[in-house]
């Protein structure tokens, strides 16, 4: 069986306590994930707007969103 995608929780698992954005380790697994055809999810109970912020800031990530 092959992994198809990923689903991650931002606040404490990719964001620590107080980090306002994701590290650079972080976004290296992302790619990775990516790259290897993996479609990566974030898991949120943030408003859209701050989640967009973030994503927008660390700009590779893709998103979805309900229309």
């Amino acid at each position: 069986m092959s992994i198809s995608c990923v689903v991650s929780d931002i606040d404490g698992t990719l964001l620590p306590a107080g980090q306002l954005d994701l590290d650079q380790r972080c976004l290296d697994a992302i790619s990775g994930l990516q790259k290897k055809g993996i479609l990566f999810c974030l898991a949120s109970g943030r408003p859209y707007q701050n989640l967009n912020r973030l994503l927008s800031r660390d700009g590779d990530l893709k998103r979805a969103e309900k229309s």
